[in-house]
């Protein structure tokens, strides 16, 4: 995944290389709480918007998530 902010923000890519291991837990939770049905193509935009909505209301200061690009999306139905 690739969060776009404004690259004149300096003090964004500050916040987000800082936040690191933040993010990756956030990406592994978001994704994680998140159904079959839920991580279909069809629902990318929908997901991308939840991803920005929440990062930029939790967990950013000065960083403004602009875009998010999914770049893999590898799911897995369990039969639990």
């Amino acid at each position: 995944m690739n969060l776009g902010y404004d690259p004149k923000n300096t003090d964004a890519a500050s916040e987000l290389n800082g936040r690191k291991f933040e993010l990756q837990e956030f990406t592994r939770n978001f994704f994680s709480k998140k159904s079959v049905e839920e991580l279909q193509f069809r629902n990318e935009e929908r997901l991308k918007r939840e991803i920005m909505e929440e990062l930029n209301n939790r967990y950013f200061q000065t960083a403004k998530i602009l875009n998010v690009t999914i770049t893999t999306l590898s799911v897995m139905e369990s039969s639990f």
